[in-house]
């Protein structure tokens, strides 16, 4: 909807400026400016896994208070690449270290001007005339699980200030963007094919092999020092990537392959031998660590539930014993849907009504058979919607995190009624709490909020192994800053339910400051349902 089109694609790792960019992007615009930042995604689950940035992408994408994002990660054809090349007006590519960059190349043959750091890899190609070259700072960063260097690993840290400024000029000024795009084509489709970059490996190829057969013996290695334009680069201070850092022993490490160097040349082939299979078991091993760790937590959050369970059972058996309603029995969708409808419209006409003297204002209702309630609200003149989607008829399928952030991000005295039709249960029992302050600071005065959830009776009168209990969830990180409450769990691959009591469900209520609360019970169904006024 948005008239540019900023696109980053690769993986959004640290290496590749991500970061900086997020950063950067959300300085420069806000929700007015006419621009959205495209982020198509790669290597979460394989090459960069466990090192990405899709999460904050994500959670940055659903806060009405940045500007637009999104993001597409699902695996695309390489026509679909193309077309998400053609879709955008201009690709911003902060990174710090890049090998060749393919993804500017490919952004420059599709005509588009390219924002990039000026140092590296994209240099090859890549100029003033046809894109932005950001200054930069070179850091000399520690790397574990790395063979010593003598000449040290470095980032090109690029100016944030200047891409800033970079990404406005590119919007407010087309007309010099496109020349640039132009520009960076022309280059790219005349030198850049894949036959010239065959042509250029065998030539320099076989450079080498003459060199060597007139020059056996290799020569000592040099030290040198990263080159780099004094007139835009700084050295700054150690960065270090993962684990600490720990120049000193890399300096002696150093200096003692090197003196070994100077005198044999076959010592040096073997200290760069176990250098390299060194490498290779500490990345294995901190590979099985993280597994190890990941199983854990795994292990952790399914105890955690099942404890959680088996408390809000244990309520719900008692509160049975002493007031047990009609035992449900099996029953259809469409039967669910029924009394839904049904149950809505008693809350609209009764003498406690939702739309008793009161002004006509939306009714929000998310969950399984939305669609026909909404069509139903509809025949008696009632504005309404759905938080999800108007097409779906459930919300098993619907990202858990995308619910919580629609949740969390209702304006505040908006609407007159809630009516939540089983996505409360899809939520731990913390989120509940913390979801239903939300909801009450989303209700005008005497708005009325309606909570459906299924009934553990059901589960108290029936056999155990004619009931598909919840599943074990998976941890999740924190929403992200600016976020007061952190998501505790996200969704499974099997549809949860969370068994929570009418009584403890009420008590919840009673504590948010809701009153006139009530419990009505499906004398046919798995369901029951609380209606409670702000």
């Amino acid at each position: 909807r948005k008239k540019t089109k900023l696109l980053f694609l690769g993986g959004t790792t640290l290496r590749k400026g991500a970061d900086i960019l997020l950063d950067a992007y959300c300085h420069a615009f806000s929700p007015q400016d006419d621009v959205c930042l495209v982020v198509k995604a790669f290597g979460s689950d394989a090459v960069y896994k466990g090192g990405t940035l899709d999460d904050t992408f994500h959670e940055a994408a659903f806060k009405p208070s940045l500007p637009d994002i999104e993001v597409i990660d699902t695996d695309l054809t390489r026509q679909e690449v193309a077309s998400v090349y053609r879709a955008c007006d201009a690709l911003v590519y902060p990174y710090r270290g890049e090998g060749f960059g393919l993804p500017i190349a490919e952004a420059m043959a599709s005509g588009l001007p390219v924002i990039v750091t000026g140092y590296g890899a994209c240099l090859d190609f890549c100029d003033e005339s046809s894109g932005y070259l950001l200054p930069f700072s070179l850091k000399p960063i520690s790397i574990e699980g790395m063979a010593p260097s003598p000449a040290g690993f470095w980032f090109a840290e690029p100016d944030r200030d200047t891409l800033i400024d970079a990404m406005r000029t590119l919007v407010s000024s087309p007309g010099e963007a496109h020349d640039k795009g132009i520009s960076g084509r022309n280059k790219i489709v005349s030198e850049y094919t894949w036959e010239a970059a065959a042509e250029k490996a065998y030539s320099s190829l076989s450079h080498l092999v003459t060199e060597e057969k007139a020059n056996p013996t290799p020569p000592s290695p040099s030290h040198p020092s990263p080159s780099h334009p004094s007139s835009v680069a700084t050295y700054g201070t150690p960065l270090t990537v993962t684990g600490e850092s720990n120049t000193s022993d890399n300096v002696k490490i150093g200096n003692i392959a090197d003196n070994i160097s100077d005198s044999n040349i076959s010592a040096n082939s073997r200290i760069s031998s176990l250098a390299s299979i060194t490498s290779k078991a500490l990345n294995d091993l901190n590979n099985r660590v993280e597994k190890l760790y990941s199983h854990a937590t795994q292990l952790h959050n399914a105890l955690h539930r099942i404890q959680e369970q088996q408390l809000l059972l244990l309520l719900a058996s008692k509160e049975y014993a002493e007031n047990a309603p009609v035992r449900p029995a099996r029953t259809s969708t469409d039967e669910l849907n029924s009394w839904r409808i049904s149950y809505l419209e008693t809350c609209l006409q009764d003498e406690s009504g939702i739309l008793q003297n009161s002004p006509l204002l939306p009714v929000l209702v998310v969950g399984s058979g939305s669609q026909n309630i909404l069509d139903h609200l509809a025949t008696k003149s009632i504005p309404a919607t759905n938080i999800a989607s108007k097409q779906g008829d459930s919300v098993a399928d619907i990202n858990l995190n995308e619910l919580y952030y629609a949740y969390t991000s209702l304006e505040a005295s908006e609407w007159q009624c809630i009516a939540i039709l089983e996505g409360i249960e899809r939520f731990s029992l913390e989120d509940i709490i913390g979801l239903i302050a939300d909801f009450k600071r989303a209700l005008i005065p005497s708005g009325t909020l309606i909570l459906e959830a299924a009934n553990p009776y059901y589960l108290v009168t029936h056999p155990v192994n004619s009931i598909t209990l919840p599943a074990a969830r998976e941890s999740d990180e924190a929403p992200g800053e600016g976020e007061t409450r952190p998501l505790s769990s996200t969704t499974s691959t099997e549809q949860d339910s969370l068994w929570i009591p009418p009584t403890a469900l009420v008590n919840l209520l009673t504590q948010a400051g809701f009153s006139e609360i009530r419990v009505d019970h499906s004398p046919s169904l798995p369901r029951y349902a609380v209606l409670a006024k702000a």
